[in-house]
């Protein structure tokens, strides 16, 4: 091979390789257009509680609060309140059985809702005392109240 017949070899593989950079930026391409999100919006937890023992005079007991949660978000459990608590027993009076005001345990998370709500049971302990002094008319005595959750968006995943 000739050194004139190297250099056009090596001019045509520049122009083949030059040739092929130009086609392949003759297809690049890019573009923009608008887009949007929504905002979901929360759905109430259902709630629900009972006491898992039964209050004898001067104990405690824990209460076991149902949520169930329909959102598409895990919540975490902030507050549990105690409504005021009646009886229907005669001679019972309502106000021996008291919420004590218990702190509830961290941490208290009820996952997000996938195909159908999420339901959770969580105890919050010490909830309820009878009064050392409850009379024998509050022996069996059912005790209504009700029961509310504060909660918080939380990132917690399913699974």
């Amino acid at each position: 091979m000739t050194k004139r017949s190297a250099t056009a070899v090596a001019a045509a593989a520049a122009v083949a390789v030059i040739g092929a950079g130009t086609a392949y930026a003759a297809w690049t391409l890019s573009g923009n257009g608008d887009a949007s999100a929504t905002a979901g919006k929360v759905v109430p937890l259902d709630v629900s509680g009972v006491a898992p023992a039964d209050l004898v005079p001067g104990g405690k007991s824990a209460l076991n609060v149902t949520v169930t949660n329909k959102n598409k978000f895990a919540v975490k459990i902030t507050k549990i309140t105690i409504g005021a608590i009646s009886t229907k027993a005669k001679d019972c009076p309502s106000t021996s059985v008291v919420a004590t005001g218990a702190a509830i345990p961290a941490n208290l998370v009820v996952l997000a809702a996938g195909n159908s709500p999420t339901t959770a049971t969580v105890a919050y302990p010490d909830a309820l005392q009878m009064s050392a002094d409850a009379p024998n008319a509050c022996q069996s005595a059912k005790y209504e109240f009700t029961v509310a959750v504060d909660a918080e968006s939380t990132v917690a995943q399913n699974g």
